[in-house]
């Protein structure tokens, strides 16, 4: 398998990018992408939050859901996830078998990885809420 993200990256002009994206599993150039740490967005299809919070933040935002699917829904909740006072991670050791854009129509191609959003108010007491980012996937 190889790695659709480990973790996403939102440059200041608002592009996107999929860190880590295509690098081998367990290869000698997956070391960078060895370890926890927290990221601008998790992929949606491997992002994991309690039901609770998910539902306080509204859901994912029906505007992001217009022609081939999701788009950009990840993002928008890692960013309310932040905005509530959560921290959204990357957690390498969290795998998810994800087939990217199969639910449109593509044949896409299995991979995977792993992202956590743990939530940390000025070093409360965790409360788990985590995302797998996995190998594959638009959200």
């Amino acid at each position: 398998g190889q790695i659709l993200d480990a973790g996403g990256i939102i440059f200041t002009d608002a592009s996107a990018w999929q860190y880590g994206r295509g690098v081998p599993l367990a290869s000698e150039t997956s070391h960078p992408y060895e370890y926890i740490r927290d990221v601008d967005y998790g992929t949606a299809a491997c992002l994991l939050i309690p039901r609770q919070l998910f539902l306080d933040l509204g859901m994912y935002d029906a505007k992001y859901a217009v022609n081939k699917g999701a788009y950009y829904e990840d993002t928008d909740m890692s960013f309310h996830v932040r905005d509530a006072g959560y921290r959204v991670m990357y957690n390498p050791f969290s795998s998810v078998l994800h087939y990217e854009s199969m639910s449109y129509g593509d044949t896409g191609k299995a991979t995977s990885g792993g992202t956590n959003a743990n939530p940390n108010n000025n070093n409360e007491p965790a409360k788990s809420v985590s995302s797998a980012s996995s190998g594959g996937g638009d959200g």
